[in-house]
């Protein structure tokens, strides 16, 4: 049996989201993909595409701030309202590996996994909601946009009601 996809069962947890910022956004929107991150990623290590189970927000994707003569650190809330908080939803087979999969897959080493579940417990993330794949996500396979206003996800003009969900 065929379900189509609507924005109410959407929010029952059948989608994953990529989290991220208006000017990040525009750039995969133009490139027409979620490519893998790389920024920090040693040569060994498959860099990974990230999402999250989670359907509120997944607070490891909070940006980094440098400032001239200060050390680096998270942005805070309000900073990331100010950048524009915008989310790309897919469906879990578009992202089927979970925290425990990446890691080994990815050849992540212990000590950065190790690293990354501390700073998961520090700001209240769940490694246990965390999925990712090791291929770029191109468009066809994004089944929402949102964006992130007044205390809400407000839906963009993603094409999620011809889909179908089997």
């Amino acid at each position: 049996m065929q379900r189509t996809i609507t924005h109410a069962n959407l929010r029952e947890g059948c989608i994953l989201w990529h989290y991220t910022v208006r000017d990040l956004f525009e750039r995969i929107q133009a490139d027409g993909l979620i490519k893998c991150a790389t920024a920090r990623v040693p040569l060994y290590e498959r860099p990974i595409v990230w999402f999250s189970t989670n359907q509120v927000y997944e607070r490891t994707a909070i940006k980094g701030v440098e400032i001239p003569g200060c050390p680096p650190r998270d942005a805070t809330w309000e900073e990331m309202l100010s950048l524009g908080l915008v989310r790309i939803g897919v469906r879990p087979e578009t992202a089927p590996y979970n925290w425990g999969a990446l890691q080994v897959k990815s050849r992540m080493s212990n000590r950065l996994a190790l690293g990354l579940v501390r700073v998961a417990k520090e700001v209240g993330a769940k490694p246990s909601e965390w999925r990712g794949t090791f291929e770029p996500v191109p468009r066809e396979l994004w089944v929402a946009v949102e964006r992130y206003e007044n205390g809400i996800w407000i839906p963009g003009t993603a094409p999620i009601e011809a889909l179908a969900l089997n």
